[in-house]
This record gives C-alpha cells, sequence and structure tokens, in this order.
C-alpha cells in the first residue's frame, strides 16, 4: 500500500497522546489481495497503551485506488477499481477502529478468469474490530448463450449481485436478470475451479455461496 496525502494534525495530552486531524488523500494505491484483511480466527485482541491514540478523518474524492489483480486471489475476489468515499479511522489503546463508506467510481470485479465490469458498488465499514467492509457490488459480462444451453453463438449480459464482506463475497442474481442461480453456477465453477488456485480455498468459497 502506497501513497500521497495532506495531513492536517494535532496531538495532544500524555500517557499516551493523541493524534487528531483531517487527511486528505491524493493517490492511494492498494494492491494487497483482499485475504489480507480477513480476521484471524480466535485471534486475541491485545491493548497497549504505550501506542499513541488516533482520531482521523479520512477524505478521497477519487483517485483511491483497488489494484490486486496481479496479488489477489481472483478465486474469492480481486479488482482494478477506483473508489472516493470518507472514514473515521481511530485507534485506542493499541486497538484500531474504521467507520466510514466508499463509493466505487468505475472498475472491474474477478471471480476466477472472469471479468465483471462494475456498474455501482459501495463498501461500509461497519465493523469497528476488523477491516473487512460490507459490499454491495452491481456487476455485469457478457456470456455465450451456449455456455448454458448448450447451442448458439449469441453473446448475452450476466448480471450479478456480489454482497457480503470482502473477503467472503456471497453471489446472488442481479433483480430482472434471465438467469437463475443454477445457471450461474454453471458458468462460474468452470471459472472458479479452473482460473483460481488452491483448492482449499475452491472448496470452502464454493460451499459458501452453493450453501445460501
Amino acid at each position: 500500500i502506497q501513497g500521497v496525502a495532506d495531513f492536517y494534525i494535532t496531538i495532544a495530552g500524555s500517557s499516551p497522546p493523541t493524534v487528531k486531524g483531517f487527511v486528505r488523500l491524493i493517490r492511494l494505491d492498494m494492491r494487497e489481495p483482499f485475504a489480507t484483511f480477513a480476521p484471524e480466527e480466535e485471534a486475541e485482541v491485545l491493548e497497549d497503551s504505550t501506542q499513541w491514540n488516533l482520531e482521523l478523518s479520512v477524505l478521497a474524492t477519487n483517485n483511491l485506488w483497488v489494484k490486486n489483480t496481479e496479488t489477489g486471489f481472483a478465486l474469492e475476489g480481486a479488482a482494478d477499481m477506483e473508489l472516493k468515499g470518507d472514514l473515521l479511522v481511530s485507534r485506542e489503546k493499541g486497538i484500531y477502529n474504521t467507520l466510514g463508506h466508499l463509493d466505487v467510481i468505475r472498475g472491474d470485479f474477478y471471480l476466477g478468469s472472469l471479468k465483471f465490469k462494475i456498474k455501482k458498488g459501495e463498501m461500509v465499514f461497519n465493523n469497528i474490530t476488523d477491516i473487512d467492509p460490507q459490499i454491495n457490488f452491481d456487476v455485469t459480462t457478457r456470456v455465450r448463450s451456449g455456455t448454458i444451453f448448450g447451442q448458439g453463438s449469441n453473446s448475452t449480459n450476466l448480471n450479478l449481485i456480489i454482497t457480503g464482506t470482502l473477503t467472503e463475497p456471497g453471489i446472488g442474481t442481479a433483480k430482472g436478470s434471465e438467469y437463475s442461480t443454477e445457471n450461474i453456477w454453471v458458468i462460474l465453477l468452470p471459472s472458479i475451479i479452473f482460473g483460481g488456485e488452491g483448492t482449499g480455498s475452491t472448496s470452502s468459497f464454493i460451499m459458501n455461496n452453493l450453501g445460501k
């Protein structure tokens, strides 16, 4: 993760002091895979009263980029997208909290070897213990009709709604879609199984979604 930002901060207090202020992101590039932000199972949150406290308002009007298609795991989602929004980042006794909302300006979302254009999307940071936002992406791609019905070469739109969290996305049919859930998985399974890496994650991702 790297970027450029303007900082307007004050430091006050003691034992420990608190850093308060405003951060305006000029550009930020995040290239880490989404799995990096997954909470560790049964991880113990340890307080550290020696770390400085933080209260920072972060604003990005554009140029907040997620580009993890090369390092990310397309099986469970990877992206090349630009976002904007506001976040409140705080830290008290060494424990971080993140609250806020980011909107997708433009970009693509990847599942297996399939590339979906994001028509609209958002990330909502409402779990203060984990940096793993709720997502709501309306995405589309073109597929050949013969992929499902076995005949024909015409292309149609495959529209999906991707919800859940960034590290555990859930897939559903968009409103008004001509495809059923079963149709969607006929298309997605080959792409996910043969387009992803790692059978353990493949099994987990498929079972989590097929069980919904």
